[in-house]
């Protein structure tokens, strides 16, 4: 039904489509693209996995949210999700993007909340409210 794609999988896996791959397949073809120089992609690597993955442990911005309406079992979800070694959840709700006070605070604010996680670990937040409040508009969950 849904793919989950996991963000720094995804942006390792950009990869330009050589004119051969694209002539062959029945999609339509992709237009030229100017080259990007090796050094400006290798920056541009080194700065997204910093920025998504610091090494060893660290609190880190979550990779996935649930949300959902009240009573709807986001926390059974949550505490199931728990259950695997590879995840790591936030304690309580952090209504980080339906109340402009804590949104205000920032990122830092936000990723200060997260649990101590390891580069493999996934964190998780449960906020049910994301769903059910205006406030929380496109341009604020752009940020992740």
């Amino acid at each position: 039904m849904y793919e989950t794609v996991d963000y720094d999988d995804a942006l390792n896996s950009v990869v330009a489509p050589s004119a051969g791959a694209a002539a062959s397949s029945s999609a339509p073809p992709v237009p030229d693209v100017p080259a990007v120089p090796d050094e400006d992609l290798a920056v541009a690597a080194a700065m997204a996995n910093s920025i998504a993955s610091p090494p060893g442990p660290a609190k880190r911005l979550p990779r996935c949210l649930i949300i959902g309406v009240r009573k709807c079992g986001t926390r059974a979800l949550l505490e199931m999700l728990f259950l695997h070694p590879a995840v790591q959840k936030a304690n309580g709700e952090v209504h980080f993007f339906d109340r402009d006070e804590n949104y205000n605070r920032g990122l830092e604010w936000y990723r200060s909340r997260m649990p101590t996680s390891l580069p493999h670990q996934v964190t998780i937040e449960k906020s049910p409210s994301y769903f059910v409040t205006p406030e929380v508009s496109d341009e604020k969950s752009k940020l992740l």
